[in-house]
């Protein structure tokens, strides 16, 4: 009986050393995908980072014409911007905020609203009223004492 016991111990140290010498099972297999995987994979990545950067900017975003309508901060003054068709408003606080028309009004209709808002931002006290989260921007509802214009905010710009 006494003559098994040599034999269970020396398997015991076999299977020991097998287990010792064989590399770990995060190394068996491929070690690399291959580059189709590798490109397909950084795609996504990427895609992944460029959605997370567009959803952080429109908060920030959000979060500034939040803050202009809380504090009532005046608009300064409205310039055009370095694109056609775009525009910045200046306000009293030096935010700088790059602004597009709502929709694609007829030119006389943009003009008579462009006009009136020049007009109200010269003469008396404009504010942020209300405003809107849209997929292209953040649609803002401006006031002033006689009458209100909608334009979509874009994104920032520095003061000058």
């Amino acid at each position: 009986m006494a003559s098994w016991w040599p034999w269970l111990i020396g398997v015991a140290v076999v299977i020991g050393l097998v287990v010792i010498a064989s590399p770990p099972l995060s190394r068996r297999g491929r070690d690399r995908l291959d580059p189709t995987e590798e490109r397909e994979l950084d795609e996504m990545f990427a895609r992944v980072d460029a959605e997370t950067d567009e959803m952080a900017s429109a908060r920030r975003l959000l979060a500034m014409v939040e803050q202009l309508s809380a504090r009532a901060v005046p608009l300064r003054a409205m310039q055009p911007a370095a694109r056609s068709s775009v525009g910045r408003m200046v306000f009293a606080d030096s935010t700088v905020l790059v602004i597009a028309p709502l929709t694609s009004e007829p030119l006389a209709d943009g003009l008579a609203t462009t006009v009136a808002l020049t007009r109200a931002v010269t003469a008396g006290h404009v504010v942020v009223g209300s405003y809107e989260s849209d997929p292209r921007g953040v649609r803002v509802v401006l006031q002033w004492a006689s009458g209100s214009a909608g334009v979509r905010v874009i994104g920032f710009d520095q003061p000058d």
